[in-house]
């Protein structure tokens, strides 16, 4: 899972890297903390996440905090965007 935090003229970028194992662990609690924590930056109102378009797992995850799908390509990833 990659997370990609862009602004009107800066971008940051965070990675995060997660076992498949660990989706049925209470992932989706961690990624509200990790989109939360986000958040607190105010110059950022958006968060933009790649996946692999076929991870349905972690596409039905992303979907659940508000994340939807873009219809872009980002590497070959599908690109998701949580807008707040």
């Amino acid at each position: 899972m990659a997370f990609l935090i862009t602004a009107s003229r800066r971008e940051q970028r965070i990675r995060i890297k997660l076992n498949a194992a660990k989706y049925a662990e209470g992932l989706d609690c961690r990624l509200e903390l990790v989109i939360d924590m986000i958040r607190q930056d105010k110059t950022h109102n958006k968060i933009k996440i790649s996946t692999n378009p076929e991870n349905m797992v972690a596409r039905k995850l992303y979907a659940k905090p508000g994340f939807y799908d873009t219809g872009e390509l980002h590497d070959d990833e599908v690109l998701m965007i949580l807008e707040y």
